[in-house]
């Protein structure tokens, strides 16, 4: 639980004392962001879910450049003494999303990272493209043997 706690060293045999006092906010640091992807006909919805955040949060968006990304406004629940935020961001193009949690009077930050694959046109991920390759491959092979029997 967050408190201040306090100790104590004592040696008797001089009669003296001497203490510390710090303050610890055990249940304050947010956890892990929770990501997920929800397509739709315009592209993709970024889902990013902190749940037991104290002090609240600021949660945002980022693309691989670290460029903010516009997001909706999030749906903040207040459970007690934390916080449990969901934001999504629509994004139209293929590159690599990060959700940013940060607690700026704890100093405490943290993020979690999503690939987000679009079919735009011709682009297409490294290994989309591999795959593609492999599979005609076995039909030419395939077709081959058949037409040779």
């Amino acid at each position: 639980m967050a408190d201040h706690y306090r100790c104590v060293a004592t040696q008797e045999t001089i009669s003296h004392q001497i203490s510390a006092e710090i303050y610890v906010p055990l249940n304050g640091a947010s956890p892990e962001p929770y990501l997920n992807i929800l397509k739709t006909k315009d592209g993709v919805l970024l889902l990013c879910k902190v749940r037991g955040a104290s002090p609240e949060p600021e949660v945002k968006w980022e693309d691989s450049d670290g460029n903010m990304i516009t997001s909706e406004e999030p749906q903040v629940t207040k459970k007690g003494g934390s916080y449990d935020i969901i934001l999504h961001a629509s994004v139209t193009k293929t590159d690599h999303y990060r959700c940013v949690v940060t607690q700026k009077t704890i100093n405490h930050s943290i993020s979690d990272k999503i690939y987000v694959p679009l079919n735009a046109g011709s682009q297409t991920h490294p290994s989309d493209q591999n795959l593609r390759k492999v599979m005609i491959g076995v039909a030419v092979v395939v077709l081959a043997e058949f037409l040779f029997l």
